[in-house]
């Protein structure tokens, strides 16, 4: 019997649905790593699962509030890093530019040396 039918294979298949005990919780699998250290907050707990669910405008528009009103200086450096990585960073910029101009160029050098 080849390797890849039989009952191994129903075994395989059966095992990667199994829950085991010591497996994150669904809200831990969400909680992006480099978040995994910062302070207990629960403005920046919330910030964090909205980042995680991919809810980007929320952490754009409530993370400079945290970052101007929170005390905890950790808090702050938190809420700012969060912000900083939706933002598209310097050369992520450029590229899109540079993606931009060539697309432009190309097409108006076929408009203009069609034969």
């Amino acid at each position: 019997m080849p390797w890849h039918t039989g009952r191994a294979m129903t075994n395989a298949r059966d095992s990667r649905h199994e829950v085991r005990a010591d497996a994150p919780s669904r809200e831990a699998e969400k909680t992006p790593g480099f978040a995994r250290n910062y302070p207990d907050d629960s403005d920046l707990a919330k910030l964090v699962q909205a980042f995680g669910r991919g809810d980007f405008k929320a952490v754009r528009l409530h993370a400079p509030g945290l970052a101007a009103s929170s005390s905890d200086l950790r808090v702050k450096l938190a809420a700012a890093e969060l912000l900083a990585r939706i933002n598209p960073s310097r050369a992520e910029k450029t590229l899109l530019h540079v993606t931009f101009f060539l697309l432009v160029f190309i097409t108006g050098w076929w408009l203009l040396h069609r034969h």
